[in-house]
């Protein structure tokens, strides 16, 4: 197989071979796939372990939507700058 990377991709991959304990881009890539394959088993694991909790909290926001206690986009984007400022603070 033949990969065609853009430069700025071909860059990094060069930067990781160059501090990381791979020396061969094969060896690398497959290090990251194994990352990625971790990463997403556990997200997938962490959805079945919260399956109810998060359907639980879906229904409560639509049935909020249904009552109309919800916000408007303006509104949740002024609220969530808000917090993104205290946090800053």
């Amino acid at each position: 197989m033949t990969l065609d990377l853009d430069p700025a991709t071909e860059a990094r991959l060069r930067r990781q071979l160059a501090r990381g304990p791979y020396t061969e881009p094969s060896a690398l890539i497959a290090h990251l796939l194994e990352l990625a394959e971790e990463t997403e088993q556990s997200t997938e694991d962490w959805l079945v372990r919260n399956r109810d909790a998060l359907r639980a909290d879906l229904d409560e926001s639509f049935a909020e939507e249904a009552r109309g206690e919800s916000y408007s986009p303006e509104e949740s984007r002024a609220f969530l700058a808000e917090r993104r400022a205290a946090r800053s603070a």
